[in-house]
Protein backbone atom coordinates (compact mmCIF):
# COMPACT_ATOMS: atom_id res chain seq x y z
CA UNK A 1 0.00 0.00 0.00
CA UNK A 2 1.22 3.64 -1.06
CA UNK A 3 0.41 7.01 0.50
CA UNK A 4 1.04 10.24 -1.15
CA UNK A 5 1.33 12.83 1.85
CA UNK A 6 -0.29 16.37 0.59
CA UNK A 7 -1.40 18.46 3.98
CA UNK A 8 -0.72 21.74 5.33
CA UNK A 9 2.24 23.66 5.53
CA UNK A 10 4.73 22.68 8.30
CA UNK A 11 7.67 20.99 9.05
CA UNK A 12 8.32 17.47 10.57
CA UNK A 13 11.77 15.85 11.27
CA UNK A 14 12.12 12.10 10.36
CA UNK A 15 14.62 9.64 10.76
CA UNK A 16 15.45 7.62 7.58
CA UNK A 17 17.71 4.72 7.02
CA UNK A 18 19.65 4.75 3.82
CA UNK A 19 19.83 1.25 2.49
CA UNK A 20 21.02 2.16 -0.94
CA UNK A 21 24.47 2.00 0.22
CA UNK A 22 26.95 -0.49 0.62
CA UNK A 23 26.38 0.20 4.81
CA UNK A 24 22.69 1.51 5.72
CA UNK A 25 22.98 4.48 7.52
CA UNK A 26 20.67 6.14 9.83
CA UNK A 27 20.48 9.85 9.06
CA UNK A 28 17.75 12.82 10.28
CA UNK A 29 16.25 15.74 7.58
CA UNK A 30 13.72 18.01 8.13
CA UNK A 31 11.44 18.56 5.78
CA UNK A 32 8.92 21.35 5.31
CA UNK A 33 5.06 19.97 3.58
CA UNK A 34 4.30 19.07 1.21
CA UNK A 35 7.19 16.37 1.42
CA UNK A 36 6.06 14.93 -1.73
CA UNK A 37 6.74 11.01 -0.51
CA UNK A 38 4.81 7.62 -0.79
CA UNK A 39 5.22 5.38 1.62
CA UNK A 40 4.25 1.86 2.33
CA UNK A 41 4.45 -0.73 4.88
CA UNK A 42 7.36 -2.96 5.10
CA UNK A 43 7.12 -7.04 5.07
CA UNK A 44 5.95 -8.32 8.85
CA UNK A 45 7.88 -8.01 11.23
CA UNK A 46 10.30 -5.27 9.81
CA UNK A 47 9.96 -1.83 11.66
CA UNK A 48 9.29 1.48 9.76
CA UNK A 49 7.55 2.21 6.87
CA UNK A 50 9.51 2.42 3.35
CA UNK A 51 9.94 5.18 0.89
CA UNK A 52 8.52 3.28 -2.37
CA UNK A 53 8.72 6.85 -4.10
CA UNK A 54 9.81 10.35 -3.88
CA UNK A 55 7.42 12.93 -5.91
CA UNK A 56 8.92 15.95 -7.91
CA UNK A 57 6.82 18.37 -6.60
CA UNK A 58 7.56 18.03 -2.61
CA UNK A 59 10.60 18.95 -0.52
CA UNK A 60 11.75 15.63 0.27
CA UNK A 61 12.87 15.82 -3.53
CA UNK A 62 14.46 19.36 -3.33
CA UNK A 63 17.00 17.86 -0.40
CA UNK A 64 18.10 14.79 -2.58
CA UNK A 65 18.87 13.40 0.83
CA UNK A 66 15.51 10.69 0.47
CA UNK A 67 15.19 8.07 -2.06
CA UNK A 68 12.99 4.72 -2.79
CA UNK A 69 14.03 2.03 -0.43
CA UNK A 70 15.21 3.88 2.71
CA UNK A 71 13.36 3.41 5.89
CA UNK A 72 11.17 5.80 7.64
CA UNK A 73 12.12 5.06 11.19
CA UNK A 74 11.34 8.25 13.15
CA UNK A 75 8.93 10.69 12.81
CA UNK A 76 9.46 13.93 15.57
CA UNK A 77 11.32 11.92 18.12
CA UNK A 78 8.89 8.94 17.57
CA UNK A 79 10.31 5.62 17.31
CA UNK A 80 9.06 3.67 14.47
CA UNK A 81 11.23 0.91 15.27
CA UNK A 82 8.57 -1.14 17.54
CA UNK A 83 5.67 -2.47 15.99
CA UNK A 84 3.86 0.25 15.34
CA UNK A 85 1.27 0.48 12.90
CA UNK A 86 1.27 2.27 9.38
CA UNK A 87 -2.00 3.96 10.95
CA UNK A 88 -0.31 5.52 13.68
CA UNK A 89 2.81 6.15 11.37
CA UNK A 90 0.64 8.07 9.01
CA UNK A 91 -0.89 10.06 11.73
CA UNK A 92 2.09 11.34 13.09
CA UNK A 93 3.48 12.00 9.89
CA UNK A 94 0.09 14.47 8.61
CA UNK A 95 -0.25 16.01 12.42
CA UNK A 96 3.58 16.63 12.65
CA UNK A 97 3.85 20.54 13.52
CA UNK A 98 6.98 22.06 13.85
CA UNK A 99 9.92 20.79 15.07
CA UNK A 100 11.59 22.15 18.55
Amino acid sequence: RGVTLVSSLSIAQLVLCCVHTLAALQYTITLRKPMGLQLEEQEPGLSGLSVRAVLPEGSAHASDRVWPGDILVGINGRDLYDETSFTYAMMQLQTAGPTA
